[in-house]
C-alpha cells in the first residue's frame, strides 16, 4: 500500500475528519485512517465539528451517530443547509444497526452509513468511492464552467461578426 501522505505522488492528501464523543473511537479510526495516508482530524461534539468544518473544510466527514448536545443527524442536518457544506461527503458511523436508523441517516443527508464493529477494509472502499464520486463531480463542474465561459465568448464574436455585417 502507498501512503500518500509520504509518498512523492502529486496527489494531495485527503484530509478526514472523525467526529465520536468516544475518545477510544476516534483513537482507533484515527489510527487506522492514518496508517491509509490519509490526514485526521478528530473533534468530541457536533458543535466542534461544525467549528472545525467551518475553519478548515475536509474532504469528508466521519460522522457518529449518537451524541450528546448535538447528534449525528442535527450535525448532518446543519452541514446539508448550509451551501458550502452541501456535497462535502458524510459517512454515519454508528452502533445502531436498525433499519429505522439507517433510514433516517440517508433521508437527512448521509452519503453511507457503517456500523460498529467497524470493517475497516469495507469502510475504506466507501471512503474512496464517495471521495473518487466527489472528485469526478468537482471535475465536471470544472469542465461545465470553461464550457459556459467558451459559449459566451463565441457568443459574444458571432455578435461581433453580425453587426459588422449589418454595417
Amino acid at each position: 500500500m502507498t501512503n500518500r501522505a509520504q509518498s512523492t505522488d502529486p496527489t494531495p492528501v485527503r484530509r478526514i475528519l472523525v467526529v465520536d464523543d468516544m475518545e477510544a473511537n476516534r483513537a482507533v479510526l484515527c489510527r487506522r485512517l492514518e496508517r491509509y495516508g490519509y490526514a485526521v482530524d478528530s473533534v468530541d461534539s457536533g458543535a466542534a465539528a461544525l467549528a472545525c468544518i467551518a475553519a478548515s473544510l475536509p474532504d469528508m466527514v466521519l460522522l457518529d451517530y449518537m451524541m450528546p448536545q448535538m447528534n449525528g443527524i442535527e450535525v448532518l442536518q446543519h452541514l446539508r443547509n448550509d451551501v458550502r457544506t452541501r456535497d462535502l461527503p458524510v459517512i454515519m458511523v454508528t452502533a445502531r444497526a436498525e433499519s429505522s436508523a439507517t433510514i433516517e441517516a440517508l433521508g437527512a443527508g448521509a452519503d453511507d452509513y457503517v456500523t460498529k464493529p467497524i470493517d475497516f477494509d469495507v469502510l475504506r472502499a466507501r471512503i474512496e468511492t464517495h471521495m473518487d464520486k466527489r472528485s469526478s463531480a468537482e471535475d465536471l463542474r470544472r469542465a461545465n464552467a470553461t464550457l459556459d465561459e467558451r459559449v459566451v465568448l463565441r457568443s459574444i464574436a458571432l455578435a461581433d461578426l453580425e453587426q459588422e455585417l449589418a454595417h
